[in-house]
């Protein structure tokens, strides 16, 4: 997958990012970059639940503040329907169904939630194969 970190209308930057279960150890590893560099790993211990696979996974952004102050702008501070260019975004979002096999993500698995009135996110579209596509962010202020 990768995740877009950018103002609106301004240079867009973009990290590549993967999270999979080790077939030997069974831990959980982050890496970043198209070189998939290891960042780190979740012991499989904090995720018994998760010993052979995940039955959910989410995409997105959050943003919190201090009780009583409004709440941040997320991704570039643009609601969803801005489109690329404005909106931040996620593309290449694929699935590993087994072993080494990724793939788009299932139509009849997707789910979107947003809270309207400070941020939103748009139903994924498919990209062929370079998996789901969908832009997310809001200006805050809840």
């Amino acid at each position: 997958m990768e995740l877009i970190v950018s103002s609106a209308e301004a240079h867009i930057n973009e990290l590549t990012l993967s999270i999979f279960q080790d077939e030997n150890t069974g831990n959980w590893w982050l890496t970043v970059g198209r070189v998939q560099e290891a960042v780190g790993y979740w012991p499989k211990s904090l995720f018994p639940d998760l010993s052979s696979k995940a039955n959910k996974v989410i995409w997105g952004g959050v943003a919190s503040s201090n009780q009583n102050q409004p709440t941040p702008p997320m991704g570039s501070g643009q609601f969803a329907s801005e489109g690329d260019g404005k909106a931040a975004y996620f593309t290449q979002t694929l699935i590993a169904y087994s072993l080494g096999s990724f793939e788009p993500l299932h139509s009849d698995e997707q789910s979107v939630y947003d809270k309207a009135k400070c941020y939103s996110v748009s139903r994924p579209d498919q990209l062929g194969e370079l998996g789901y596509h969908f832009n997310y962010g809001g200006p805050g202020g809840c």
